[in-house]
């Protein structure tokens, strides 16, 4: 079952497959098994007298590693991709078959003077609400983003959200390089010496 799993997970990710190696330590089967995935080693802590148990103890212990170590890059990626956080919630429904966020502006006025947007995000039925923006656009980013933060609390739903988050950073750094690429490029069109 989590050999499987660690499979699955792997495929999807684009990492390479998992490669076991599993060992008999003495005359009586007393086995321990290492598995070498997502550049890291994972290594049975007990002995076990069938192989295929011992493989799927390890299979276990790296699936949680993966895991926990995919929650925690998402959760460095949130500061780094602030314009895309709408985007994410969006692919994030969808990944998840339920309908998409819904968000229900207010706008007041902060300090009685400065008008200010208020915005809370619908999603799955629970409400997730961001600090005031002067746009309506700002402040729809931080109620998502204030969305991305509580479900990636959450061990059992936050993997999920991370792999969304790790390929739209992937998408959104990319797009971001061809645009700095672009400038550069059109900045050097606009010096004297290439005129």
């Amino acid at each position: 079952m989590h050999k499987t799993r660690l499979q699955d997970f792997t495929s999807k990710s684009g990492i390479q497959f998992p490669v076991y190696h599993t060992i008999n330590e003495g005359h009586i089967p007393k086995f321990r098994s290492t598995v070498w995935v997502a550049e890291m080693r994972y290594t049975s802590p007990s002995t076990f007298s069938q192989k295929k148990v011992v493989e799927q103890d390890v299979a276990r212990l790296a699936l949680e590693g993966i895991l926990h170590r995919t929650r925690d890059e998402g959760l460095s990626l949130v500061d780094q991709i602030s314009p895309i956080f709408k985007s994410i919630m969006n692919e994030y429904a969808h990944k998840l078959h339920v309908e998409q966020p819904t968000y229900n502006n207010d706008k007041q006025l902060l300090g009685g003077v400065l008008p200010a947007f208020i915005t809370s995000l619908v999603f799955n039925g629970t409400s997730y609400t961001g600090g005031p923006a002067g746009t309506k656009k700002d402040v729809e980013q931080s109620a998502a983003k204030a969305a991305i933060l509580s479900i990636m609390s959450d061990s059992s739903s936050g993997t999920a959200l991370a792999e969304v988050i790790r390929s739209k950073s992937i998408f959104y750094y990319a797009v971001l390089s061809d645009i700095q690429d672009f400038n550069h490029v059109s900045n050097m069109w606009k010096c004297p010496w290439y005129a």
